[in-house]
Parts: C-alpha cells; structure tokens; sequence
C-alpha cells in the first residue's frame, strides 16, 4: 500500500514545480508572442504612431521611412493599384510644400497619405516625407525601400544596383587624403616636375619618349590630381597615349575628334540616306504598294511600346499567360492580361 502511494506523491510534486522549473521560458513565449502580434497589427497601418518603437521605423535625413524585414508577396494597398486612384490622392497636397512632379511620384507607385507631407508606396507601403522638387521619386524609392518588388521591376536590374551601390558609397566614411601636394604657383610646379624628371623611371623613358613629352605629363598628373602617379606603368601609359594624340593631330586642330559632336555628325547623317532612300522608294512604288508599306511599317515602330499607356516601352511579362504587353506601371494596374484577358498572378520583369 505504501509502494503505491509514494510514486503518487512524486508526480504530484514534480507537477507543483513545473511552473517554477519553466517559468522563465514560459514568460519569454509570452513576450515574443505579444511582440509578433503587435508587428502583425503594425504592417497594416501606413503611418507611424507612438505605440510603435524605434526598431521597426527608421529616420533618415529627415524622411519618414518604415522599414521590413523580407519582401512583399503580395500588395499592401490595392485601393491605390490603379495609376488614376494614386493621381487623384494628389489634389489634397499643400500648396506651400515642395514636391516633384505628380506623374513622377505616381509612376514610381506613391500616392499621398493626406498627412503633412507623407506619401506612401501602394505596393510595400514605404513612407516618405519632406520631399524636394528636384528629388528623383524612382531613385528615392529604391535607395530607401530596397526590398519592393515593384520598384526592383520598375528600375531593372542595372539602375537598381547603381542606386544600392552609391547608397553604399555615402555610407562609407570619406578620409582626406594627407599625401595631396600643395602647389600654389607655377614656380613650385616647375621644381616638382623638375625633381621628378631625374627619377630612374623617367630616364628610362627618356629613350623611348621625348623629355618634353615626359615633362607634360608630370605637370598634368601634378595640376589634376595633386598627386604623383600611382606606379611606373600609370606614367607609361600617360606617355604613350600623349605621344599618341601628338601624332595623330599633328598640330591640326580639325583632326580634333570630340565624341559627342561626331556621334551628333554620323546619326544626322544616316537620318538623311534613311530619309532619302525612303524618298526614292515611296516615289517609284505603286500608290496601293506604298499603302502595304506604310501599313507594315507602323507595327514595327510600336511594337515595343506599352499596350495601355503607349508611352513607355514593354517591360512586364503577365505570369502565367506569359504575354508582355505593358510598363511596369500599367502592368501592376491591371488585373487581366491586356492581351488574352486571362487573370494575372504575378508579373517577371523582361529584357528587350
């Protein structure tokens, strides 16, 4: 008899000291569980309010910045999808603040909160305030709000990483640098030139350039960078292309080549054969031929604009039709593809 009781007394004791063997854990569920709940609460709302802490909203230079810990699946506020709903929002916007121009903020996909001067993005529902005139809304967007699959589509690739990549520079402290040398007159360029020409390096090179040579690209080195050259070969190399430049002007200015005016020079002139070829054709061919022609012709000069907006090129490919039809902010408007009308789940940024 006494056999059974004694085990009986073990587990009751083992069961009164549970809570005091696991409290500790039990207190720390219960925290971590109030805090998902009020992260989950906290994604819905678009604006900041004092119950929300200093971790999950970020301030910077002045911006009102909500920032996400994993990217957006699905869109925060389909009210605003539409482009004309998120134009509209505008119209309440204070006169006496700055802002971009409307079209811009629309298409880089904010509309206006109506508070102050905050705007809110409708698919990842990054917040921005404080805006300028002559801030780019697309390239804000993406510097701040780097996790938005819609202004990744909308930038691309290229430009997106350009902008990752400059915010990253700025983060980076700047040092000055101390080896930069002083030059306050020509008097003191000369003595440095002079210093340097004696170096091996320069009468090494003496006997494949001419003194002068060597002597010009120590000044230029000296008065642009206010600094020698990284290395041997960087002097080198300054030689050589100077050598080369004097032997192809040869003291001509008219062989001056600048890239932009000659870039300028060859596409006027291929629009003036492509002008005058289609002249000869359009007046040798029959008037139904020209007819064909004009017809044919002008698919191929809209083919790659956008169905809807037929201002931006193609770049969105409806998922799962496949069919590219749209921008990405047309795109993203739409519920069915312009082209099949079949639903859309999701759209994949395209290169053309």
């Amino acid at each position: 008899m006494n056999m059974a009781i004694e085990p009986q007394k073990q587990f009751l004791s083992t069961t009164q000291n549970y809570p005091e063997a696991f409290g500790d854990t039990l207190s720390r569920t219960k925290s971590s569980s109030d805090t998902l709940k009020l992260t989950l609460i906290d994604r819905k709302r678009p604006l900041l309010t004092s119950s929300e802490t200093s971790t999950e909203i970020e301030i910077k230079r002045k911006k009102y910045v909500r920032t996400f810990n994993e990217t957006q699946s699905v869109v925060c506020n389909q009210k605003f999808v539409e482009i004309p709903k998120r134009h509209e929002t505008f119209a309440k916007w204070p006169k006496d603040k700055p802002l971009p121009a409307v079209d811009e903020m629309v298409k880089a996909g904010f509309f206006y909160s109506g508070a102050q001067t905050i705007v809110s993005c409708f698919y990842c529902n990054g917040s921005l305030q404080n805006w300028t005139t002559k801030e780019n809304p697309t390239t804000e967007h993406a510097r701040w709000f780097p996790h938005c699959a819609y202004i990744r589509q909308l930038c691309g690739d290229e430009l997106f990483q350009r902008i990752q990549q400059a915010k990253r520079d700025q983060k980076q402290p700047h040092t000055s640098s101390s080896t930069q040398i002083s030059i306050l007159d020509d008097n003191t360029l000369s003595k440095y030139v002079a210093a340097r020409l004696d170096l091996p390096i320069s009468q090494h090179l003496s006997d494949k350039y001419r003194r002068l040579i060597i002597k010009r690209c120590y000044e230029d080195q000296l008065k642009l960078k206010l600094d020698d050259f990284p290395g041997d070969t960087d002097l080198h190399m300054a030689c050589l292309i100077l050598q080369k430049q004097i032997d192809v002007i040869d003291g001509k200015k008219e062989k001056i080549i600048i890239p932009s005016k000659k870039l300028q020079e060859i596409t006027d002139k291929n629009m003036k054969e492509q002008k005058t070829l289609l002249d000869t054709s359009e007046s040798l061919a029959e008037p139904q031929k020209s007819q064909t022609q004009a017809f044919n012709l002008s698919p191929s000069l809209n083919i790659s604009m956008c169905t809807v907006c037929l201002m931006d090129e193609r770049r969105l490919a409806c998922m799962p039709c496949g069919h590219v039809a749209t921008c990405v902010p047309c795109g993203h408007s739409l519920r069915t593809c312009p082209m099949c009308r079949r639903t859309i789940d999701g759209f994949v940024r395209v290169y053309i």
